[in-house]
């Protein structure tokens, strides 16, 4: 069963945006056999000027409601446990190829079910 993933990326070749100032998320599907690229969305900053609210990460998980993970450079512990409590999971990937990542998630399964809390790819 294919499954979405959105990356943050501001050229579509590293992970390399914190959650909270990402306008670019790069949509994935996976599958056993790999990985493919679907869409690039773009969506507003969830942060302004160094705040934020849950108003506007509910309008990020709103753009990226058919994935079922995000990989970030880094996520705050508060704005991590929010989306985790939506349903979504959260990888932090500092700077890391995207290809890299993806081949990383297919090979060791990190979409298959059980932990659902933070944690680096």
């Amino acid at each position: 069963m294919a499954r979405r993933i959105a990356i943050a990326s501001t050229n579509g070749r590293l992970i390399d945006t914190h959650f909270g100032h990402a306008e670019r998320f790069e949509i994935y599907e996976i599958a056993e056999g790999g990985s493919a690229f679907v869409e690039t969305r773009t969506v507003s900053s969830a942060c302004h000027g160094g705040g934020h609210d849950e108003s506007s990460f509910d309008a990020t998980l709103l753009a990226l409601r058919d994935c079922e993970a995000i990989f970030v450079s880094v996520i705050g512990y508060g704005a991590a446990s929010y989306l985790n409590s939506k349903g979504m999971r959260v990888f932090e990937s500092p700077y890391f190829a995207i290809q890299d990542v993806l081949a990383k998630v297919v090979a060791d399964g990190l979409l298959e079910p059980g932990d659902r809390g933070q944690r680096k790819a």
